[in-house]
């Protein structure tokens, strides 16, 4: 009986297996299997011309025939492993790559962000440089200019109280005097 690639205590059943891991090992041991069937067959007495004897043949040459479409199954499943094993390596390779470009460019992106606050940060400063001194400046004269139109006010209202306060004592004195000329008058006629 084939067994297929075992190791270990399970390596043989009924006396037989194999923990061969090549095909050719395998048919090797086929061909041991075959010549003991043979020779089990024979010492049975089971002649190759008799019905028996054709049947243990054909029973044989169907084994073998399952035996090399095994074998060269195993060697198309070997194939196509060792093809995907190398399609996974060249995909790691390349996962790895892109990995590693990946974070060249996020470590790249990381420091233009860097630079970018920075030349903002210098940006910010030199405007605040150039233009606080300005900006002082205008804020100065307007507050002069406020506080001319301030006191312009002031002088304005203390004008014109002073001209209040003046009309009306002239204009008291000119009506005490029409008033005691009224008077003066009236006593004379």
């Amino acid at each position: 009986m084939m067994d297929g690639p075992a190791e270990g205590p399970a390596a043989k059943i009924n006396g037989v297996g194999s923990g061969i891991a090549d095909p050719a090992s395998w048919e090797a041991e086929f061909h041991e299997q075959v010549a003991a069937v043979e020779k089990a067959a024979r010492a049975w007495g089971v002649r190759p011309d008799s019905l028996e004897g054709r049947f243990v043949s054909a029973l044989l040459t169907a084994t073998g025939s399952l035996g090399r479409l095994c074998v060269a199954a195993l060697a198309g499943f070997d194939g196509i492993a060792r093809e995907n094993r190398e399609a996974v390596t060249r995909e790691l390779a390349a996962a790895k790559e892109i990995t590693r470009a990946a974070k060249a460019g996020l470590t790249q992106a990381d420091l233009m962000l860097t630079v970018v606050q920075v030349e903002k940060e210098n940006l910010v400063a030199k405007m605040i440089k150039e233009t606080l001194p300005l900006f002082a400046e205008r804020l100065k004269e307007a507050l002069i200019i406020r506080e001319k139109r301030w006191n312009d006010d002031v002088k304005r209202r203390r004008f014109a109280m002073a001209g209040a306060v003046t009309l009306a004592l002239v204009s008291a004195a000119y009506g005490v005097r029409a008033s005691s000329g009224c008077r003066e008058s009236a006593g004379l006629s």
